[in-house]
């Protein structure tokens, strides 16, 4: 099986740092990580971090593509779940923080043969958006918004639930999602589809 680490930062304002609260964006609704409503896995470790230093949080929540943009403009002094590197010296990052299990999943009865990146490419899959640019350089290679694959037989969609709906439909053959994430929406959508198949 497949499998991919990747890591995120926070990428913060540089602003002189006192006792204060730290308006923070976050991205829309990635449970359990972020809830829709507030709070969430992430939500809830950036906050006790800001705590122990003596910081509260107010959280804001954006479209993923328009985080950078949210800061950039001083609507939010930071923001979580940042993986990529922007050149802007007011800009810098914190250690990671968090850390996601990829996988590829497949159904036992598709037979799906995954030792490497590239053998996905026989499969139909679906990923998050943009996992073309956050699990490395040959994933990239092969999945880039260039390549054939992408929109025909390779998929990103931004809401992770569809992602989800369309494995357990087998609308797809394989997934490429973090370990957590796959098993929440596996049990809120046992609810209404059946999700008991290996």
């Amino acid at each position: 099986m497949l499998r991919h680490l990747f890591s995120l930062s926070l990428l913060l304002l540089c602003l002189p740092c006192t006792a204060e609260t730290v308006r923070m964006g976050f991205s829309n609704n990635k449970p359990p990580y972020i809830l829709k409503g507030g709070g969430g896995i992430e939500v809830e470790l950036v906050k006790a971090a800001l705590s122990y230093s003596g910081h509260s949080l107010k959280p804001s929540y954006f479209e993923k593509k328009n985080l950078l943009q949210a800061i950039q403009h001083g609507r939010v002094s930071a923001i979580a779940n940042v993986h990529t590197s922007v050149n802007d010296d007011a800009l810098f990052y914190s250690q990671t923080y968090i850390t996601f299990q990829n996988y590829a999943i497949s159904h036992l009865s598709s037979q799906c043969k995954i030792p490497n990146i590239e053998s996905l490419k026989q499969y139909r899959t679906v990923a998050w958006q943009y996992a073309h640019n956050h699990l490395g350089p040959e994933f990239r290679k092969h999945f880039n918004i260039s390549s054939p694959l992408f929109g025909t037989s390779y998929f990103e969609h931004r809401d992770q639930v569809a992602q989800n709906r369309m494995f357990w439909q087998e609308k797809i053959e394989v997934i490429l999602v973090d370990k957590l994430l796959f098993e929440w929406h596996r049990a809120q959508l046992s609810r209404s589809i059946d999700t008991d198949k290996k």
